[in-house]
């Protein structure tokens, strides 16, 4: 019996092994979406800054054909003034060049404080522009090693699939039936258990005696009172 039970031992060891791997792949495509998001927030986040950079220069350019206007408007109020004939006309007239100049000024002075602000929003868009290319070619790198990690876990499982089918075809059938009866019934699929110290590593119970003794025999199956685990007594030496 001691030889059947290292079988089944090895039997479960490969079952354990084919469930990591398998769900290792079924999570890789999730780390595949995650790196595609992250690689998608930063060229957004490009984008954003190149857009906000565009209105303030659209902004810059539209203040600048604003100044331009009134200017052009003041030069022809200036022009009137060779034109006008009373004083008060004359006093309106340089009340509304003054007027334009004020305007002017106010415009000049937005376009001072745009002009910081496309500098700010350059840099800022630069610094973007660097970080995306640096974690964009990481996130390459790091897609590059998922890939390669999933084409060396397919090459196990196939490899451990065969070895379990190998193990299996060794293993008495009334002894695999007990076997898949008993992992069928365990959350985590683990149908063999060993004892060390008398206690059940699958549950913790603590062995009787009697059941004790007759598993350091290791002369028949043994089941766990209370998990329903095969159990196998393992040396403490």
């Amino acid at each position: 019996m001691k030889t059947e039970i290292q079988t089944l031992v090895r039997l479960q060891a490969a079952e354990i092994e084919i469930r990591h791997l398998e769900k290792a792949l079924e999570e890789a495509p999730k780390r595949f979406d995650a790196l595609n998001a992250e690689r998608q927030m930063l060229s957004e986040a490009v984008q954003v800054a190149e857009a906000h950079l565009a209105d303030l220069n659209k902004r810059y350019r539209e203040r600048e054909r604003e100044a331009r206007q009134e200017q052009d408007r003041a030069a022809k109020r200036a022009a009137r003034l060779y034109e006008v004939k009373t004083n008060k006309e004359y006093q309106a007239t340089l009340k509304e060049i003054d007027d334009i100049k004020a305007t002017v000024s106010g415009i000049e002075d937005e376009m001072l404080a745009l002009l910081d602000t496309i500098e700010a929003a350059k840099g800022d868009l630069a610094q973007k522009r660097q970080a995306s290319a640096d974690r964009s070619q990481a996130l390459a790198d790091e897609a590059a090693e998922v890939e390669q990690a999933m084409a060396d876990d397919r090459q196990r499982l196939e490899a451990l699939r065969l070895q379990r089918e190998e193990i299996a075809s060794q293993i008495d059938p009334d002894l695999m039936n007990v076997y898949l009866k008993a992992r069928i019934q365990q959350r985590d699929q683990r149908a063999v258990a060993e004892v060390i110290h008398a206690v059940c590593q699958g549950c913790h119970l603590n062995i009787p005696p009697q059941l004790y003794n007759e598993l350091q025999r290791q002369d028949d199956l043994k089941i766990c009172p209370l998990c329903q685990r095969i159990i196998y007594w393992q040396n403490e030496e």
